[in-house]
């Protein structure tokens, strides 16, 4: 079952990838995921204990947000970064 799904994901990005071609949500898709991860770790500061907030959908996003407002208010964090990907854009 794993091989079918890692094998629906490459073809999935595949897709994409030549969607992007002829589609500018599709680009943008593309554009907006190139080196996420190097950029969100280049954007925090190592020497900190980081909290992670992960939001599949807006509706998660909504859910958690009185939970990271909370948070902020009993920390002197600044940089609980939120990030969601909204892959139906498409």
């Amino acid at each position: 079952m794993r091989f079918i799904y890692i094998s629906f994901i490459y073809v999935y990005r595949l897709a994409i990838g030549i969607a992007a071609l002829f589609n500018k949500k599709a680009a943008q898709w593309v554009n907006g995921r190139r080196k996420i991860f190097k950029r969100i770790k280049n954007s925090l500061n190592s020497e900190e204990n980081i909290i992670w907030f992960h939001c599949a959908s807006l509706g998660e996003f909504e859910q958690g947000r009185p939970i990271i407002e909370n948070l902020k208010k009993k920390t002197s964090r600044n940089n609980n970064i939120p990030y969601f990907f909204l892959t139906f854009w498409l």
